[in-house]
């Protein structure tokens, strides 16, 4: 799974599937939220929340066992996104993990 993003806020870390930006089909135009961010499409679902959890909680482990420190709260203090490209080769093993 390529594109995979893996955010932090307030000391807590998740992992998102692949998104596009949301686009006006009349203007051709990105839509942006109230606050001014790029909306998104996910690419991707889950059948379930618990689902979704559990595999965000597996990549999350897979990056901070592979690159530890880049997820803690010193390093990254405010919204962040990291791009799957560091953790892709990574992601793989969830292929044969039970989710």
């Amino acid at each position: 799974m390529a594109d995979v993003t893996v955010h932090l806020w307030s000391g807590r870390a998740w992992a998102r599937p692949p998104g596009r930006p949301v686009i006006d089909t009349t203007t051709g135009a990105v839509l942006r939220d109230d606050r001014g961010r790029i909306r998104y499409a996910s690419l991707l679902s889950w059948r379930s929340r618990d689902l979704n959890d559990r595999w965000s909680d597996a990549v999350v482990a897979l990056v901070r066992a592979e690159h530890p420190g880049d997820l803690a709260e010193d390093v990254i203090t405010n919204t962040a996104t990291r791009s799957s490209e560091r953790t892709a080769k990574h992601i793989d093993t969830l292929a044969g993990a039970r989710l």
